[in-house]
């Protein structure tokens, strides 16, 4: 029988072991659907310096300080390891990137206002999260996203929705599904664009279980998707 409470299994112990085992040489490399995302900051006419930026499953923070340097703006991320969280901001207080927090946490608790976040971005996170909390992690983000706000999310892209043993820790399954769609089902939120990837690259991979992909979407006003009548 798989584990039903994975969210205290990572954090206890699988989300710093999923740390340990990422970290090369001190540092991991910015992710390829941040770099996806990157190209599409570099083109929204909506982006401003001082933005509040969010990254939920940031580890030590390295796709979120990537994002925050070139852009401008205030970076907030949420990870469940504390080593990673740790590890961050020892090295946010040796640069002095004060623009950057850090905390411990998970995505079905975000301990911020309301409308907090310009921008909200999902790394590689939401396949661990129980799926008797995915739908309180989406209303989570709903509440903190503002309106007009962009939301960015990679992670495995399956039609056909999975359920996988980790090889890693039998105790925490993972899923794939279109995580874009628990979204779009509010007529809020609008698909900007879909960008397909692997491990391997950019691009289609013909292999359902290594197919990846960002999804950027937007957050639109009420008034602007419903049609209004007396």
């Amino acid at each position: 029988m798989l584990y039903e409470n994975a969210k205290e299994e990572v954090l206890k112990s699988e989300g710093n072991a999923y740390f340990q085992r990422n970290l090369r040489n001190g540092k991991i490399e910015v992710a390829k659907g941040c770099l996806l995302f990157d190209e599409f900051l570099e083109n929204y006419q909506g982006l401003k310096k001082g933005m509040k930026i969010l990254e939920i499953g940031c580890c030590y923070g390295y796709n979120l300080s990537y994002l925050c340097k070139k852009y401008g703006l205030e970076g907030y991320g949420i990870e469940p390891s504390r080593e990673a969280v740790d590890y961050g901001n020892h090295i946010i207080k040796q640069t002095k990137n004060s623009k950057i927090i850090l905390k411990q946490g998970t995505a079905d608790e975000l301990a911020f206002q309301s409308e907090y976040f310009d921008i909200v971005m999902m790394a590689f996170c939401m396949f661990w999260v129980d799926r008797k909390y995915v739908m309180r992690v989406t209303a989570e983000i709903d509440r903190v996203l503002k309106t007009g706000g962009v939301l960015g999310i990679w992670d495995f892209d399956t039609r056909t929705p999975y359920r996988r043993i980790n090889i890693h820790n039998r105790n925490v399954p993972t899923y794939k599904c279109e995580l874009a769609e628990l979204f779009l089902g509010n007529p809020q939120y609008y698909l900007v664009e879909k960008n397909s990837f692997s491990h391997e690259g950019k691009g289609f991979h013909q292999k359902i279980q290594e197919r990846c992909a960002l999804n950027v979407i937007y957050k639109d006003a009420v008034e602007n998707v419903y049609i209004f009548s007396d």
